[in-house]
């Protein structure tokens, strides 16, 4: 995802409307928004370099309007530019009067009952930009609608053309590129901007610009598998507006968050980071987690696991230091007292096993007295699961921890099933956030963070490739690993949520990979 500004605010489309009113209402007319929007679509649609011959199909409203100010700018601004706005229905507003004066051809469906113009220009186009219906779309579409995207999708499934594979270059497809690319205003058509759903005959864009805020359903599926590139746009609102201003949501991002790496710096500079983690079935949890908080930066990791795996974990990472526990561990006051001698940071869980004995331990780290000075903290995997067999866990626990689950793990914790989970998941992680008084990663695709503050962050990232053992721990240590370079909780939340998912990106979609994989990949991730 792409943006235009740091801040990113995740918006429903009632919200949007509200802003766009008090934008209205303070000076900053609909009207310029709109020629803001369609400037942005255009200079993007030039930097993208998909060629010169445009076809763009117009709606009614204000997405129409914006497709129109994009006929304009291209004719204006692209020497060889070939455009041909395709009306859903007549209008004879400015933008469309400004477009057709600037030498955009207009063909309109009620003139093209067959759709045999249509079909021609799509044939012939480079590029189909998507302006019939914006973030106001009612599901299902019209039948008028339904017929225009009918014929485009027939004609991006004519056979493709064979093409040579330049470097640098990535085919869309194996040996071929689509007959034209597809760039969609605001969201494809056929979109519900707030649920995700999507009408079938909804096209699938290659790249879709969105305008000052992220819609919530976009970042939902099947919505998000239709936008391509996602990129946000400025229209130019004011910067102060008090509806946006009070949106609690934000596109999680790593700009601004990361602690600086000075060169006159030695281990001590980026902190130490405590992991009680590993069992007899679970070696390499703790081998992952700790790998990861080195490659996010941290300058020293020590691993408390079970001494008789310590032999088989230290010739897998030798750069860490070692903290011997009992096969049985039971008793915290060792642990207490090797937290306090100068760690940063700590993350208890990663394959830890979920024997009784080892529940009486950590229910028993809770109890450490408050006045105790320990760093913050992170719990994971087996660390929750141990959690949620510990009636009153939620009273114990202090402040600000990290709790980082998947949907099963925090279904453990609330009570509430998957199901229902996955229904509303940025609901329920900021609900119980703020219930529990703890920071609330929930993974999956766009992970949720949460803050007892009820403020959330929505992951712009949603790999498939994640989706394999071993990368959650990959997360903690990440986590873990940042906070010990003195990041805030929330901020190491954030960070390190957005660096494991740019990590993942560099791998195909395919699938295939290895947890141990992304951990070579997390100091690019940072860049």
């Amino acid at each position: 995802m792409k943006a235009s500004s740091m801040t990113i605010k995740l918006v429903s489309v009632a919200e949007m409307r509200s802003i766009e009113a008090e934008a209205d209402a303070v000076g900053h007319s609909y009207a310029q928004m709109m020629q803001f929007a369609g400037r942005a679509a255009a200079e993007l649609l030039i930097d993208l370099k998909w060629g010169a011959k445009f076809l763009i199909l117009i709606g009614p409203g204000n997405n129409g309007g914006d497709g129109l100010v994009v006929a304009r700018y291209l004719m204006t601004h692209v020497d060889t530019a070939q455009v041909t706005c395709y009306l859903l229905k007549e209008r004879d507003d400015q933008v469309y009067q400004d477009a057709v004066v600037a030498g955009a051809q207009v063909i309109l469906a009620a003139d093209d009952s067959d759709f045999a113009q249509l079909r021609k220009i799509a044939q012939q186009c480079d590029v189909v930009v998507d302006a019939l219906l914006g973030t106001g779309t009612q599901l299902p579409l019209r039948s008028q609608v339904q017929s225009i995207l009918k014929v485009i999708h027939e004609i991006q499934q004519l056979p493709p053309q064979p093409y040579h594979v330049l470097y640098g270059l990535k085919p869309t497809h194996e040996s071929s590129v689509p007959s034209f690319r597809v760039f969609a205003i605001d969201c494809p058509s056929g979109v519900d901007c707030d649920t995700g759903a999507v009408d079938p005959y909804t096209l699938r864009a290659d790249c879709t610009i969105t305008f000052a805020a992220v819609k919530k359903g976009l970042l939902a599926f099947p919505a998000y598998e239709y936008l391509g590139q996602l990129v946000v746009g400025d229209i130019g609102l004011p910067s102060s507006l008090p509806t946006l201003d009070g949106i609690s949501i934000e596109i999680a991002t790593i700009e601004g968050r990361l602690p600086a790496r000075p060169s006159n710096s030695h281990k001590g500079t980026f902190g130490k980071v405590l992991i009680v983690a590993g069992s007899g079935e679970y070696i390499g949890a703790a081998y992952l987690s700790a790998s990861a908080a080195y490659r996010i930066g941290a300058g020293l990791v020590t691993v408390g696991a079970p001494d008789n795996i310590i032999p088989t974990l230290a010739a897998m990472l030798p750069e860490a230091t070692w903290f011997p526990l009992p096969r049985v561990i039971t008793e915290v006051d060792s642990l207490v007292e090797k937290v306090q001698s100068g760690y940063n940071s700590l993350l208890i869980g990663p394959g830890l096993g979920q024997a009784s004995n080892t529940q009486q331990f950590l229910s028993s780290f809770l109890d450490t007295e408050s006045d105790v000075a320990l760093p913050h903290m992170v719990i994971d995997a087996d660390g929750l699961n141990l959690l949620a067999k510990i009636d009153d866990w939620a009273q114990r626990i202090r402040p600000n921890t990290i709790l980082t689950p998947h949907p099963a793990e925090f279904s453990r914790l609330t009570g509430l099933s998957v199901e229902k989970i996955q229904e509303d998941r940025l609901t329920h992680a900021i609900n119980f956030a703020q219930k529990w008084n703890v920071i609330i990663v929930l993974k999956g695709a766009f992970t949720v963070i949460a803050t007892p503050e009820g403020k959330a962050w929505i992951s712009p990232y949603a790999n498939s490739v994640l989706a394999t053992a071993g990368t959650g721990d990959v997360l903690a240590g990440c986590i873990a690993g940042l906070l010990a370079q003195g990041l805030s909780p929330v901020d190491s939340a954030i960070a390190g949520v957005c660096i494991h998912g740019k990590a993942a990106e560099f791998f195909p979609y395919q699938g295939g990979m290895l947890a141990n994989e992304l951990l070579d990949k997390l100091p690019l991730a940072r860049m």
